[in-house]
């Protein structure tokens, strides 16, 4: 065999993987003599043998606590991504419901104006209005503010027949009260005396 360029420059050379069988009882051969004979090198190789089934081991047990770790840690990641997503419904169910609230607060300020503006207050009877308010107050949906409205549409067309009653009642006693009057003056110019 020639020599190799590590062997020419000096340093330990590389050694490469025994190939053929003449190759392998070489270096069994080589290496028994390092050791300084057969037996001690059976030994060194038991003694190898356990020292690799105990780092095996050790390495054995620290995956089996990795794996348990990054189980534990995969479970706690799982656990805190549901509560965050639970979290994360319920605040949007919480901005539904007040956006729900701001709605129906709208409307029924809405509402209360156009009923206020509808209705002639002063031709009213006190206790309608108070009644039509305490309504508008208690209101919980659009239907209790539907009726409202309709309650309110209904006392204020109470109270425009009740004026319109008045002024015709008030029409009548005028148209009477000149009939009165033409007679009057008609008794004068005839002559008629007429005790007041």
């Amino acid at each position: 065999m020639s020599p190799t360029k590590a062997e020419t420059e000096g340093r330990s050379p590389i050694p490469r993987t025994p190939t053929t069988a003449r190759e392998i009882d070489r270096a069994k051969q080589i290496l028994q003599e390092s050791f300084g004979g057969e037996g001690v090198f059976r030994n060194w190789l038991l003694r190898r043998k356990v020292e690799s089934r105990g780092k095996l081991e050790e390495s054995g047990i620290d995956l089996a606590r990795a794996r348990a770790e990054f189980e534990t840690f995969m479970v706690d990641q799982i656990t805190t991504r549901e509560r965050y997503r639970l979290d994360i419904e319920q605040m949007k169910q919480d901005i539904g419901i007040t956006k729900e609230n701001i709605n129906f607060l709208k409307f029924r300020n809405k509402l209360a104006d156009k009923i206020i503006e509808g209705i002639d207050i002063t031709d009213m009877d006190m206790k309608q209005v108070f009644v039509l308010i305490e309504m508008l107050k208690e209101a919980s949906n659009e239907n209790d503010l539907l009726i409202t409205e309709a309650k309110a549409r209904e006392l204020g067309a109470e109270a425009r027949k009740k004026e319109a009653e008045a002024k015709g009642l008030e029409a009548e006693a005028e148209r009477k009260h000149l009939t009165k009057e033409e007679q009057r003056q008609k008794m004068k110019k005839a002559g008629i005396k007429i005790d007041d």
